[in-house]
Formats: C-alpha cells, sequence, structure tokens
C-alpha cells in the first residue's frame, strides 16, 4: 500500500490474514485499528498487532515523536516501523526476543534505539541496535549526523543498516576490528576486496581503491551528495542497486574487467544521458538503469556489443585527433587540431606538460555535431611543451 494518502486503516472482525509489509512506507497513516470480535489481530495506539500482543506488527508511519514497545512484545515484524519518517526514538522492552529484518528502514528522523541492561537477546550503545553481545550491528538511527565509529567487536553488518542514513558523513572502525576497515570514512571488508557501505552524508566525489573487487548491495545507495565516482580496473561486480537513487552522480565509467552488474545498479542517477564501457559487454540485465534516458558508450576493440544494451542505444566512442590535415598546428596565436568520429560523442581535451609523470588537466569538453570539432587551445605559448589527448567527459 506504500505512499498511500490514506490516514486510517479499520480491519473488520473476518480479516485473518496481512500480507508482508502491507502498511510499509503508508506515509499518512496514523491509525490502524481493529474490530474487537476479530480473533487473530488486535490494535493499540494505532498499532498492529497479533490478537495475543506479542508481535508487533505494523506501526503507522505519520505518527512522530518516540515510541516504547509494550512490554508483551516478545517479536517485532519485518519492516515494522519501515518509512516511519517522524519516529524520533523507540524503546524495546526487556522480554522482546526478535527484531525482524529492515524493522527501522527509511527511519529518517530516529535518534536512537534504546534496550534496556536486563533485555536477554539485544543491547544499544549511543543509540545503535546490536545484538547482546556486540557483534552484529542489527540497526542504525536514520538521524545520525556526523561520523560513527564501528566498534571492534561486531563481525557483521546486517544488510542495508547503513544506508538511507543521510547525516551520517564518516564511517570509522575501531583498529582492533578483525572483520572491517575503513578508508576516507568508507566501510569495507577487512581485506578492502568489498566496499561495503559509502555514508549517505559524504559530499563530493570519491575514487574507490584500487584492488577493491566487489562493491555490494546498495553501497552507495540513496548517497545524494555523491557528485562522482571513479571505479577501478580491479573491481568485477557491481551489486544489485549499489547506486540506486545517486541524485547528484551525473556520470560513470565502467572499467573493463566488470563482469557482473546487479539489477537497478544505476537506476534513478542523475546521468547527463551517458554511460561508459572499456571493456567487454557485461552480460544484459534489463534493470541496471531502470529510470535512465541514455546511450551506452563502448570502446574499439572490445566485444559483445550490439546496436543496443539493455534496450538503450549502443554507440561506438571512437573520437580521434586528426593530425594530418591543414587544421593541426599554430593558427592565429592559437594551437589547434580537428577532432571526428561518430556523431553526437562527447569528449574531454586533457592537457599535460610532460610525459614522465603526467598530470592531466581537463581544458574543454565537446561535442562532436555532425562528426567533426575544430578544438583551439588559446594558451598554448604559456608553457614549454603541451601534450593532448581525448578523455570520457
Amino acid at each position: 500500500m506504500g505512499n498511500s494518502t490514506v490516514s486510517s486503516i479499520a480491519l473488520p472482525a473476518g480479516v485473518t490474514n496481512i500480507g508482508y509489509y502491507a502498511f510499509s512506507f503508508c506515509s499518512h497513516l496514523t491509525a490502524i485499528t481493529v474490530d474487537s470480535h476479530n480473533t487473530f489481530f488486535s490494535s493499540l495506539g494505532g498499532a498492529l498487532f497479533d490478537k495475543g500482543q506479542t508481535t508487533l506488527i505494523a506501526f503507522p508511519n505519520a505518527l512522530a515523536g518516540s515510541y516504547s514497545v509494550p512490554g508483551t512484545v516478545l517479536s517485532i515484524a519485518n519492516e515494522a516501523f519501515a518509512g516511519s519518517l517522524n519516529l524520533t526514538g523507540v524503546t524495546i522492552p526487556p522480554g522482546t526476543t526478535n527484531i525482524g529484518f529492515f524493522a527501522f528502514q527509511s527511519c529518517s528522523a530516529l535518534k536512537a534505539i534504546t534496550v534496556p541492561a536486563n533485555n536477554a537477546f539485544y543491547s544499544s550503545l549511543d543509540g545503535v541496535l546490536f545484538d547482546k553481545r556486540q557483534v552484529i550491528l542489527e540497526a542504525f538511527p536514520g538521524a545520525w549526523g556526523g561520523n560513527y565509529t564501528l566498534p571492534a567487536s561486531v563481525q557483521y553488518v546486517q544488510p542495508f543498516t547503513l544506508n538511507n542514513c543521510r547525516g551520517l558523513t564518516n564511517i570509522l572502525v575501531d583498529a582492533q576490528s578483525v572483520a572491517f576497515s575503513g578508508t576516507s570514512g568508507v566501510l569495507f571488508d577487512r581485506a578492502q576486496t568489498t566496499l561495503i557501505q559509502y555514508p549517505g552524508g559524504k559530499p563530493g566525489s570519491f575514487v574507490i581503491p584500487n584492488g577493491v573487487t566487489s562493491i555490494a548491495i546498495e553501497a552507495f545507495a540513496d548517497c545524494t551528495n555523491l557528485a562522482g565516482i571513479i571505479i577501478p580496473g580491479s573491481v568485477i561486480n557491481i551489486g544489485t542497486q549499489a547506486f540506486l537513487s545517486c541524485l547528484g552522480l551525473t556520470t560513470v565509467t565502467i572499467p573493463v574487467g566488470v563482469t557482473s552488474i546487479g539489477d537497478a545498479a544505476f537506476e534513478d542517477c542523475a546521468f547527463m544521458t551517458s554511460a561508459y564501457f572499456t571493456g567487454d559487454a557485461p552480460p544484459q540485465n534489463p534493470d541496471v538503469f531502470q529510470g535512465e534516458v541514455l546511450t551506452v558508450y563502448y570502446l574499439p576493440g572490445t566485444a559483445g556489443w550490439g546496436s543496443t544494451y539493455d534496450g538503450f542505444p549502443a554507440v561506438l566512442w571512437n573520437p580521434a585527433i586528426q593530425t594530418t590535415d591543414g587544421a593541426f598546428g599554430f593558427h592565429d596565436n592559437s594551437f589547434g587540431f580537428n577532432v571526428t568520429g561518430n556523431s553526437n560523442l562527447t569528449f574531454v581535451v586533457e592537457a599535460a606538460t610532460n610525459l614522465v609523470n603526467p598530470v592531466w588537466v581537463p581544458v574543454s569538453t565537446n561535442t562532436l555535431v555532425g562528426g567533426a570539432f575544430q578544438f583551439h587551445d588559446p594558451e598554448p605559448d604559456n608553457f614549454s611543451g603541451r601534450f593532448y589527448q581525448l578523455s570520457f567527459p
């Protein structure tokens, strides 16, 4: 029922079954009530329970403030609080023995999850939910701001626990951790072969370290401040929804070694109409670029490409500097040359002052209108030597 405008729901006496996630992300829902003659379900304070109120099934997403789970509750269902955008705090009672998957997903105002010391199954530290021994990070408050240091005791982080936290700027790792490591505020496994989570509030661009082979499921999901990403050639797998809803991500280059891209990996990103692949075509997955309208570009000499990829036009990216025509060289106090290739290709002219330790600096971004472009560098006299190359935008 997600995103319904309904503010209240009354369940009649005859209802005997409710499907999974039936009330998740109902952003206007303030109360779920149940007929007193219903023998399977009940309600209390607008929340939905089983008849004996030992299981909290669903919490109305529009309710605001803090909430204390009733002491009778032994189990909190999957996604019970998911999408509760105004929920600021939750207190778990001593007797709760099970908290379902994604129970607190997308609770963006949640500041703390509190567990009393006499609960035998769960614990909390600084508002973060753990198992009793603090080996498993179970849930993270969505309203966390700034840095967070993962305790050394943690050996497993529940999937999707640290995403949707738009105030989280750096994920640090205790130096004694045997399971995780942190680089530049980003969470990796200990060997740094898997990028697990990029903090949702971290701004700017990020260069994934060379040696990383896998980008985990939803590793960058909802990172709206991510402006750019460089994926190294060591990466072979990009997980499902890895860059979902990265609204600031305008371009991405897929390196040559990537052999697997998960469903909706780049869904709802802000591409300026293009995706660039530097290697052979990975297996096609029609959901990879879901929600986008783009052109896929591939390089000469790579294999497996056709006229389309995942239903999008696939075009050979082949701009080339022409050195034998009359445009090449100095003219009217500027150095220039023609670039030719397939029509409407976009490319960047980069320049460096030496080729021993080159630092390539973008000079201009251009488009091959009609398959050609004439480039002019107005500053060649300012350098003793100047070298040029073409790159992806």
